[in-house]
Formats: structure tokens, C-alpha cells, sequence
């Protein structure tokens, strides 16, 4: 059940992030590219087949671990593009995906301020 929670929220996310970006890249934007979103594709797909592979009960220690790799990946790339690549929208659709997979590790999201553990290593 864990795992198809985790498949099934990636599966939305990366629509969704797919079209915004294709929306981006058509309209010229400046440091998208369909290289560039197909690397955060791959991280955030990474991380979600990380989560799936955690014994269960998974730790939090453990997918905490995996959602800070992830998000310093994903930092350095959006760096890298001069913050364009993950601006608010897409912030919520990668953060969106981030909890809901961890949350359906057993991670309770809701002692993080907010209800965000991303907070403490996102820098866009």
C-alpha cells in the first residue's frame, strides 16, 4: 500500500510538473530547458524509488535522510539556473510530492513547522 501511495503521488507531481515545464520551455524562459527538467525529474523520481525501497516501518531518520539529499540536489540545480527552475508554483508541486511521499512512509509531517519538514534544507 506504502509503495502505491508513492507511486500514485509521483505520478500526479510529475504531470503536473511536466506540463508546467513544457509551459515554461515554450515560452522561452530563461534557464529551463528540457534538460534541465528532465535532471529534476529524475531526482524527484530517485527520491520516490528511495522511499519505496526503506524497510517498513521506515525510520524517520531514514526518509528524512532521503528528502535532504533530494533537496540539496534540487537547490544546487536551481542554482545552477539562477532560481528560475523552482519558483512558487513548482515549489508547491515539488514540496507537494516531497511530504506526501514521506507522510506515506510514516513520517509525521505535522511536527514540522508548518507542517513542512522540507523547510530545513530548501532554498528556493
Amino acid at each position: 500500500m506504502r509503495n502505491d501511495e508513492i507511486a500514485e503521488a509521483w505520478e500526479e507531481a510529475e504531470a503536473a510538473l511536466q506540463e508546467h515545464w513544457q509551459g515554461s520551455i515554450d515560452a522561452g524562459l530563461e534557464g529551463i530547458t528540457p534538460e534541465v527538467t528532465a535532471e529534476a525529474i529524475a531526482l524527484l523520481d530517485a527520491y520516490g524509488k528511495a522511499l519505496a525501497g526503506l524497510p517498513e516501518p521506515a525510520t524517520e531518520a531514514a526518509i528524512l535522510a532521503e528528502m535532504e539529499r533530494t533537496i540539496v540536489a534540487l537547490n544546487d540545480l536551481n542554482e545552477r539556473q539562477g532560481g528560475s527552475l523552482i519558483e512558487a508554483d513548482e515549489r508547491e508541486m515539488v514540496c507537494g510530492f516531497l511530504i506526501d511521499a514521506a507522510v506515506a512512509c510514516g513520517l509525521d509531517a505535522e511536527k514540522f513547522e508548518d507542517g513542512d519538514p522540507t523547510y530545513t534544507w530548501r532554498e528556493f
